[in-house]
Order: C-alpha cells, then structure tokens, then sequence
C-alpha cells in the first residue's frame, strides 16, 4: 500500500491502497493504476480527479512527461501517449522523457537505443548500439544533449544530435573510488571486485580478484591498498599481499603523505601503525576521547589510555606527523606519531557528533562531519585550526542530508561533500559558501568522492552505480566559456528582469 504524507505537519495527505504509483516532477500530480484497469490522475493537494486514462492489457507501468501533464502507458509492445494519444510500437523495457519533452528515448530486449519525436511518432535517426547486455536504466542529461545508458556490461554517454557514442565506461556498481597521485589512474570498487581505469584514455586496465569497502594509493603510486572482507591487502600491480594481521572489520584506514606508515582504525579504541615497506606493526595507538587521566608508555610503545568508545575514521596530516582520529563518543582528536600523545584537548562542539576527518593540504585545517541538532538526518561540516584545536567558524553545508564523504582540493581552497540527497556540493574553505550550483547527475545517494591530483576532474560514485568524471576547472577567462553556454548576450528585456539597477550591457560577442 502506497501512502503520502506531509513531512512538515506529519498529516497524511493520500493513500492509494494496493495500485501502482507515479508521480509528476513537481510532485503536484499522481497517477495510479492496476493491471486492466484504467489510468487514474488525481491532484496531490486536492480532492481534484482529471479523466481517466485507458491502461493496457497485461502488465504495463505509466510514467509522467516533464511537463507533469504528459503521459506514457508503457505496454507489452507498445507506448500509448496521452493526452496526443499517438501509439509507438515497440517491445519497451525502459523510457526517460527529453528535459523539453519533445522526444522520448527507448531501450529495447535487443539492447538498443531509439529516440522517438512525439509529436510525429516517428523514429529519429538510428538506433544507438553498443551495449552487448541488458540496458538497466536511462536518463537525459539536464541539457538534452547527452543521454546516459547504464548496462550490466557498462555505462555509456551518447551525443542526441549525432545518434554516436561519446564515451563507455565498463563495468557498473561501485561504492568506493581512490585516483593515483599521478592522476592517471582510477580505482573503483565494491564488495565483489575492484577495477582500474586509465583516466587518460578512460579504458579499464584490468580488475583484481578481491573487492574492497575502502582502498587509496600510497603516496609514489605503486601499490593500492585494500580493505577486504578478509583484511587489509596490499596490490603492487602483480599481486596480492596476504590480509595484515587483526586488520579484518576495521573501521578506518590512512597512508601517511611520505609513504612510510599505514594506520587502521578498530572498534576496540586501538589505531594500529604498520610499516609500509615491510608491512609488519609498527606500534599502536590507544585512544580515549574525552576522558583526562594520565597517559602511560607502555615498554613496547603501546601508548595507554583507559578505553571508552571505538574509532571511525583515521586521517594523517600531509607532513605525516599528526595523526587525527574521530570516535563513536562524538569527538575528534590530534596525535602526535613521535610522542604517540593527544595534542591538546579533543575537538568537540558539546552538542554534535563528529565523524569523518580529513586534511587541507597544507595541514592547517581539519574537517569533520557534524549531525545537525536541529535537522536529522542532516549533516554538516565543522573546519578546525589543526595547530590549536579552534573551530573555523560555524559549521556549513547542511541541506538535510547525511554527508557519506568529504574531499579537499589539492590546492585547499575548495571542499566538496557528496550524501544522500544525491547532491555533490563545492564549498569554498575560506568563506562556506557554496561554489556554484550542486552537481546533479546520480540522481540518489552519491557515497564516494575525489579530487584529480591538478584538481580539474572530480570523480564520484553513487546508488546508481556508475562512475562519473565532473569538470570542475575553472577557465582563466570565464566570459568566452559563459557566453558559449549562454549563445548569446541577455535582451533588453532579459537585462531588466535579472539586473534592474545596472546599464544595459551587451556582452557576448
């Protein structure tokens, strides 16, 4: 049974019992509907029902226009278009609607692609092909101009204008990504498998036989470090290390800058140190956020603090000599790896949980992500003085979502935080404010992100299970890149709506 509710009042708003649902993009409409039954439209904040709709024989879905009035009843072989009532026949397994509404792309059980214009019925230039497996989903870019594919052999990008593939990236479904240092190689991975790409020419390389739920390179790029189900292992690009001792179920993992230690995180308070070029332990950290009792060295270096709660996350500063840690307890704190003692007192706001940590380049910030006390489940981010422990203004970023994962820049200025609500957000350090609009394009929950070593490419991953690669370069001179998206100068008309108060001016050539 399908209900809505108002989430600001908690009233229910319409159920619709045992019928399947679809909703317009404004959320202002609904359709519902049963097998054999007509197609019914009502409004969402009324009582008002429009006429009803002929449905199809068997098994058929309905899908909205972006208009919010336009209707696509999707049968066995056939795609019925109301109000128009013009019929495409075709076997459809999947539809997605042009952002203007004008044509509709269709995959098929022969793995094709087909853009048909609804105002004529007719078929649009050849059909795409490519993927050798079943299409699982399709989506139009915001501008019309690309369409995005996703198959169990791959995903693809084709240009509308052209009917040609514009790039394939193979393999789908993965939830953690790590770039090399020298930005030529991606590491994307899930539970099942990891996969390398070469970002230069955008081709897999080839897969390695584990999976991970979190990895990175160490600093020259040699090997990949990989959290398994079986422990952590280490890929240098022949083969696989056997588990490190005790490192199964960790809850967090760093390489330090200088490529000498490797720290994991436990849920028994303890950050283990490992030396990476001979990968045996190098001592172990004991933590205890928030609690003030001396601090005692035991003779095999185990430095001893009475436990309280575990760790989530591990991060070491860029000149390798602090380490920063968050704990279930809700509090961060600094390490010195020399003296194997907490710098100062831990981070803590009084009234937030803090997870997550990460460096600025330069060392002098450290981020951490904050539940929002007045929003669950939002989250937001908390920048801090890495050498006092003072928090760098209020904390930002919120807009209802869980944080999954934060990123620097390589030069510091910007951070991006990708979550649940499928955004991926830029925020400039120095201000907290948000750096253009949000990048759209999972369309759910994003769960990983990373920076190119020249910062001009982010990568992410999300629900959706592809890979996606953002220009986020900013141009030396932005007004030929503007103009080239815009076409052309504002109108008169135009000038006076957006800018009242300034001259008019025409500034694209």
């Amino acid at each position: 049974m399908t209900r809505v509710w108002d989430v600001a009042t908690g009233r229910l708003v319409r159920g619709f019992g045992e019928r399947m649902v679809a909703f317009s993009d404004d959320w202002k409409t609904v359709a519902t509907w049963r097998n054999g039954e007509p197609v019914r439209r009502m409004a969402l904040s009324s009582a008002a029902e429009y006429p009803p709709i002929p449905g199809d024989t068997g098994d058929y879905r309905v899908r909205f226009g972006p208009d919010g009035r336009t209707l696509a009843v999707v049968g066995e072989k056939r795609i019925r278009i109301w109000p128009s009532g013009r019929t495409i026949s075709v076997n459809a397994t999947g539809i997605a609607f042009s952002p203007d509404g004008r044509t509709l792309a269709v995959t098929g059980e022969d793995r094709r692609i087909r853009i048909w214009e609804l105002s004529s019925g007719q078929q649009l230039g050849a059909p795409f092909t490519g993927h050798t497996a079943t299409i699982q989903s399709i989506a139009f870019s915001s501008d019309g101009r690309t369409l995005l594919s996703r198959g169990s052999d791959a995903a693809m990008m084709w240009r509308v204008s052209t009917f040609r593939q514009l790039d394939r990236l193979e393999g789908t479904g993965f939830d953690t990504l790590a770039i090399s240092p020298d930005g030529h190689t991606l590491a994307a991975a899930d539970a099942e498998r990891v996969r390398l790409w070469d970002l230069r020419t955008r081709r897999p390389i080839r897969d390695l036989p584990a999976g991970a739920g979190a990895m990175l390179f160490t600093a020259d790029g040699r090997r990949l470090v990989l959290n398994t189900g079986e422990g952590v292992v280490l890929w240098d690009g022949r083969t696989l290390s056997e588990p490190l001792a005790g490192t199964s179920g960790i809850s967090g993992l760093a390489a330090s800058p200088d490529g000498r230690w490797l720290a994991t995180s436990h849920g028994d308070q303890r950050v283990r140190l490992w030396d990476l070029r001979t990968l045996g332990p190098a001592g172990v950290i004991e933590t205890a956020h928030g609690v003030e009792k001396p601090q005692v060295d035991d003779p095999d270096g185990t430095l001893i603090v009475p436990p309280v709660t575990g760790i989530d996350s591990v991060a070491f500063s860029p000149d390798g000599r602090t380490l920063a840690t968050t704990g279930n307890d809700g509090e961060a704190a600094l390490w010195d790896l020399t003296t194997r003692r907490r710098l100062g007192r831990p981070l803590t706001d009084g009234h937030s949980d803090l997870d997550m940590a990460a460096f600025s380049p330069d060392g002098k910030v450290l981020a951490t992500v904050a539940a929002d006390p007045t929003k669950s489940p939002s989250e937001l981010v908390q920048l801090w003085d890495a050498a006092t422990g003072s928090p760098h203004g209020a904390p930002f970023a919120g807009d209802g979502s869980a944080i999954q994962a934060i990123a620097f820049s390589p030069d510091g200025a910007t951070l991006a935080t990708v979550g649940s609500g499928g955004a991926i957000r830029l925020w400039d350090v120095a201000t907290h404010r948000a750096v253009g609009e949000p990048l759209m394009g999972h369309g759910r929950e994003v769960y990983d992100v990373a920076f190119a070593p020249d910062g001009k490419t982010l990568a992410t991953t999300g629900r959706d299970g592809l890979v996606r690669l953002w220009d986020v370069a900013l141009p030396s001179d932005p007004l030929p890149a503007v103009c080239a998206v815009a076409g052309d100068s504002f109108i008169r008309r135009e000038w006076q709506r957006h800018l009242p108060r300034e001259p008019y001016e025409s500034i694209c050539p």
